[in-house]
């Protein structure tokens, strides 16, 4: 997300570097995914899989299963 005038403007991004031995958090208002085109609705705090794919500095690509919790989409922002 950026700042555009006075406008919180957001943007897609290729990839998201994870150095070793960091924390990278996803937040509302800050990094986070987005999910388009579901087949069902989601409701906020409901537990959802998602497959991320993290490739490494050889570029090995492995798939990742992880739990996310969902959020509504202003985050409690007052949006």
């Amino acid at each position: 997300m950026e700042m555009e005038g006075d406008m919180m403007k957001m943007r897609e991004i290729k990839d998201l570097p994870l150095p070793a031995g960091k924390t990278i958090e996803l937040k509302p208002g800050g990094m986070h995914i987005m999910l388009f085109g579901l087949k069902k609705a989601v409701k906020e705090g409901e537990k959802i899989k998602l497959n991320l794919t993290v490739e490494d500095n050889n570029k090995k690509r492995q798939q990742v299963e992880v739990q996310a919790t969902v959020k509504s989409m202003n985050g409690g922002m007052g949006m």
